[in-house]
């Protein structure tokens, strides 16, 4: 191959990659060193999919700040125009970042926020310590819901990563049975689940989102988790930046990333274990009581936090 014309500012020719045990051919020039870093994406998903140019949609200012800075490295203050020389994709931020570990936020007021509180004053939605190298992703997706799509007797449980795996499933298990995006209602009943449902499930795009509703009226003790059905890769999770979000109508009520015990870096140089797969990632277990409307006083969360070789059943419920 012949390095492409370009503009004299982008001096490195990146010629292609290797991943997987294959060789993916790049041919782009470009201004920054390749060896300190990459193109990172940051895609803001919406919890329902527009069905018309009248639905509402988000314009969310994204903040990128490299940890241990105290100023961003990067600030969008809204969604890029077709017209930006940046412009990618709608609702994606895209520019080079230097590996390290960083803080990715979105926020867009007329959307639901999460609460400030005196830790986290500002009212956007964060992934905190994203860890990025050469094996990890190189892109990232937060979900948005808007206040339209949500009534005070639901919850929304949202689910974004990467854009690699191809496609993630989000599942809540309850006594009774397993809502997934592969069997929606998989239960002794079909009732059993009348209340919990999937509303959006994006598969083989990578991104997400998968997004499941629990309505009221409702008594259930629930657990939420996350399947890579391909089982190819044990470390799919800390690769691809999985988010979990809780959300009510009025508040991004409780965030979830994968909890690593000691460090990114040092959980990616570990070989995993033979005949582990660490397929499942058990975010959380949910207990709800029956009540008018969905809040913090009928809805109890324990975090859970943990990398499973199976895939919770129904009696574990």
């Amino acid at each position: 191959a012949e390095p492409p014309t370009a503009d004299s500012a982008a001096r490195y020719w990146r010629v292609c990659k290797v991943r997987g045990g294959e060789i993916h051919q790049i041919n782009t020039r470009v201004a920054e060193n390749p060896a300190s870093g990459d193109i990172f994406a940051v895609r803001v998903l919406t919890a329902k999919d527009p069905e018309d140019d009248e639905s509402p949609k988000p314009s969310p200012e994204v903040i990128i700040t490299k940890q241990g800075d105290q100023l961003p490295l990067r600030k969008y203050l809204e969604a890029l125009e077709r017209d930006n020389a940046e412009f990618t994709l709608p609702l994606e931020y895209k520019c080079f970042l230097p590996y390290g570990t960083y803080k990715i936020e979105t926020k867009d007021e007329s959307w639901i926020m999460r609460t400030g509180t005196e830790r986290n004053p500002l009212p956007n939605l964060p992934y905190d310590n994203l860890y990025f190298d050469k094996r990890t992703g190189n892109a990232v997706g937060l979900c948005m819901t808007s206040q339209e799509d949500l009534d005070a007797k639901s919850i929304f449980i949202s689910l974004t990563w990467a854009d690699k795996p191809k496609d993630l499933d989000l599942c809540i298990v309850h006594p009774d049975g397993v809502v997934s995006s592969q069997n929606q209602a998989d239960g002794k009943s079909g009732a059993a689940s009348k209340n919990i449902t999937y509303i959006t499930s994006h598969s083989d795009s990578g991104f997400g989102p998968k997004v499941v509703s629990v309505q009221q009226p409702i008594s259930a003790k629930l657990k939420v988790f996350v399947m890579d059905r391909s089982k190819r890769d044990p470390q799919i999770f800390i690769k691809s930046f999985p988010m979990v979000n809780i959300i009510f109508f009025n508040q991004i009520w409780k965030s979830f990333t994968l909890r690593i015990p000691d460090s990114a870096e040092a959980a990616l140089d570990a070989k995993p274990d033979a005949g582990k797969s660490q397929c499942c990632w058990h975010v959380c277990d949910l207990k709800i009581e029956q009540d008018t409307k969905m809040g913090e006083n009928c809805v109890e969360c324990t975090e859970i936090n943990q990398l499973l070789d199976a895939e919770l059943k129904p009696d574990s419920a």
